[in-house]
């Protein structure tokens, strides 16, 4: 591993004193120490930290993964250092996989906290330690060491590495839960009173602050947080303060001993090994080793102040908050230099804005900073993304921020744009809609409406209602958006419940999966393509939602196989159709689903009788599949031609038909008609060249790393078979 050389430059930090939240009356606490901020610059902390671990503790430096993992549905974005390591802590890598006998890794790892049970975004720009995007430092013990040497590791680096005093640090550990039938974790408090830790600054909690859970589902454990008392005010008054959010008392380092996994039903089962994972923010350490309490106030965002008050033209930053912050500016300043620290990391990774999951979530970081910055400093389009630069040279340790710097304010400038002209829609509906009501009281419907159909999220719609003096009804807005979503829930439910019901009858019957690998096996030599037909065994018939043990003609029902070659639908192709015989019947295919392992044949009972457990012939309409498979091929070369074409354009869906097929794409600009003819030119001469179309297997972990592979957003390992992926052409 190379680690980075760290270049301590002399700088002076003339910082204005901060009122903390608290609103203590010592202001200078706050206040950088420059001696301190130059022996502890942000880079030299990350550095001191992986030599730690990496040289004196043989540990494996493995790179921060993206902010968006593909291989993990549960996230929208990476919120622990530990969710690329999650196939290790279930035991479930094999020979060749990346992290296969990997024991112990430390890292610092890029997380955004913007969705599900980690959201900070509330937070952000309100006190001053929270962030939507930071980086957390963490080691790692895959079945390696112990509780024991976990605490001791990150005890030594705190006081004897980064010299912080005993005296100011405390522990907690898990107290025990009886919901969750996990008893306390006295082991750990034990490890601590060998270590030295005085018994006053050890203290238990339950499972809210000191159980640890990566999402509703997955790995997870008892932890041990240690804490920083930046007053030094002594075990009395920190037992009032500790995990009360109060700012005195900041927590620095989680240690958690993976213990379990959360199943389905809420069900807690042991993992065979115990498995460590620790973390700690970089920007909170950094403030404590550069002597203040407030994460603004160090290196790592000073620069983005200093570029704001030069570019926008306002007064200096001067860390005030709450009611201290009566123009709102200081808040101000802290949303800009977080958000665009957050975008442009998500960007650089391949996040693209859009309108579902994580492309929304960056679309609204944007939209944020962006009204932000207009509302309070009067800012014009073009503003923001002024900031990309200086966030690439804070976050110089991820190179991949300045490879993608002119991509990422290509991004922001045209999302600030956009949004620009969605405020400026939104006041004239708004208007619309106050003339419509003399009441001047925005109904649910109308909030709705602006949120739907016009893209503006609450806090606009609420900004842009108090310009102009109107009130909103929020809780008629509750109710009418509770009610669009059970319908939509509703219409979800029906469409799955009939399948549900099917798999719910094949599993009572210990009825097994189908085998589907004969989708595969066709010839594809010329004029003589088609898929290999097969025999196989009638496992279930199903009519109107009832399994039943035969059908007659005319009945349409679902056959459920041993095997088969049809090929269902699944990465926007359309299902195969065609036959299912033999001498008394013959059934005719008209669709093919799957899920949770069983294949669904659809279609009637042309002629005879069908019975259960009968053996089988399967044909597969070859006309079809080709058609089908041809129009599929052309949706790669497509994808392949826009991104050759098109600035920062990704694919969103597709689907291939045996008469047609259908592309639909994001892109930063509309076509032009130059465009269209390049685009067609360039597919013409891939299909011109005649290039090889091959299928092979990879397995997961490979193919996220595959250096010729276009991966789509989103998909995940318990999809594998339906993974499609192209060469870069």
């Amino acid at each position: 591993m190379k680690l980075l050389k760290t270049k301590i430059v002399n700088k002076s930090f003339c910082i204005s004193a901060i009122r903390r939240l608290s609103f203590i009356q010592n202001n200078s606490e706050n206040k950088v120490n420059p001696k301190k901020a130059e022996q502890f610059s942000s880079k030299n902390v990350r550095d001191l930290f992986l030599k730690y671990f990496v040289n004196e503790k043989n540990h494996t430096y493995v790179p921060s993964s993206p902010v968006f993992l593909n291989n993990d549905p549960s996230l929208l974005f990476v919120n622990a250092g530990m969710n690329q390591f999650r196939s290790l802590f279930l035991n479930k890598t094999y020979p060749g996989h990346p992290l296969h006998n990997l024991k112990r890794a430390a890292n610092s790892q890029k997380c955004v906290r913007l969705s599900g049970k980690h959201n900070d975004l509330k937070d952000v720009g309100v006190d001053l330690y929270h962030h939507t995007f930071f980086e957390m430092l963490g080691n790692w013990s895959f079945g390696d060491y112990s509780k024991a040497e976990a605490c001791k590791m990150a005890w030594e680096l705190l006081t004897n590495v980064y010299g912080l005093k005993s005296e100011n640090l405390y522990v907690t550990y898990f107290g025990g839960d009886k919901s969750l039938e996990v008893p306390p974790d006295e082991e750990c408090k034990r490890i601590w009173l060998e270590i030295g830790v005085h018994p006053s600054h050890i203290f238990p909690f339950g499972a809210k602050d000191n159980f640890w859970e990566m999402a509703d589902k997955g790995p997870c454990g008892p932890c041990t947080e240690i804490h920083y008392d930046f007053l030094s005010s002594g075990p009395e008054t920190v037992a009032q303060k500790i995990n009360t959010d109060c700012h005195d008392v900041m927590e620095v380092w989680n240690l958690v001993f993976v213990q379990y996994n959360r199943e389905k039903g809420n069900l807690l089962k042991s993992i065979p090994t115990l498995n460590v994972d620790t973390g700690m923010g970089l920007e909170r350490l950094t403030a404590v080793l550069q002597g203040t309490s407030s994460n603004y106030d160090t290196d790592l965002f000073i620069p983005l102040f200093e570029a704001i008050e030069s570019n926008f033209k306002v007064r200096p930053y001067s860390g005030k908050t709450g009611i201290d912050d009566a123009d709102g500016l200081d808040t101000a300043y802290r949303i800009l230099a977080d958000h665009s620290r957050m975008f442009s990391v998500a960007i650089a990774d391949g996040v693209f804005p859009d309108t579902y999951d994580s492309g929304h979530i960056l679309r609204k970081i944007i939209r944020r900073a962006a009204y932000t910055a207009n509302r309070v400093m009067k800012t014009r389009p073009g503003a923001l993304s002024s900031l990309v630069p200086y966030v690439a040279k804070t976050l110089d340790f991820y190179p991949e921020i300045d490879k993608h710097i002119d991509e990422i304010i290509y991004i922001v400038n045209d999302e600030e744009k956009a949004f620009h002209h969605v405020i400026n829609r939104g006041r004239k509906a708004r208007n619309k809609m106050i003339s419509q009501n003399p009441n001047r009281v925005l109904t649910g419907q109308q909030t709705v409406d602006l949120h739907d159909i016009y893209g503006l999220e609450n806090n606009i719609i609420q900004d842009l209602a108090d310009e102009v003096n109107v009130t909103i009804d929020w809780k008629d807005s509750e109710r009418v958006r509770e009610k669009k979503l059970q319908q939509v829930y509703s219409l979800r439910e029906e469409k799955s419940s009939d399948i549900l019901k099917l798999i719910n009858d094949l599993t009572k019957k210990n009825v097994s999966v189908s085998d589907d690998s004969f989708k595969y096996c066709y010839s594809t030599e010329k004029d003589a393509f088609g898929v290999q037909s097969i025999s196989a065994n009638i496992l279930a018939i199903f009519s109107e939602k009832e399994m039943i043990s035969e059908a007659k003609e005319g009945t349409q029902c679902i056959l459920v196989l041993d095997k088969t070659n049809f090929y269902s639908e699944a990465g926007g192709q359309i299902s195969d159709v065609g036959n299912i015989y033999n001498q008394d019947f013959n059934f005719q295919v008209n669709n093919v689903t799957s899920a949770q392992g069983y294949v669904f044949h659809h279609g009637q009972v042309m002629q005879g009788k069908m019975t259960c457990n009968a053996v089988i012939n399967m044909d597969v309409d070859k006309k079809h599949r080709l058609s089908c498979s041809q129009n599929h091929t052309v949706t790669h070369l497509l994808n392949t031609a826009l991104r050759k074409i098109l600035p920062y354009t990704a694919q969103r869906s597709s689907h291939a038909g045996p008469s047609h097929m259908k592309y639909t794409f994001s892109a930063k600009a509309y076509l032009t008609d130059q465009q269209l003819k390049a685009i067609e030119i360039h597919v013409n001469q891939m299909i011109q060249n005649k290039l090889e179309v091959f299928r092979n297997e990879v397995p997961f972990e490979e193919l996220l790393t595959h250096p010729n592979a276009i991966l789509l957003r989103g998909i995940s390992r318990d999809c594998f078979s339906y993974i499609h992926w192209q060469c870069r052409l």
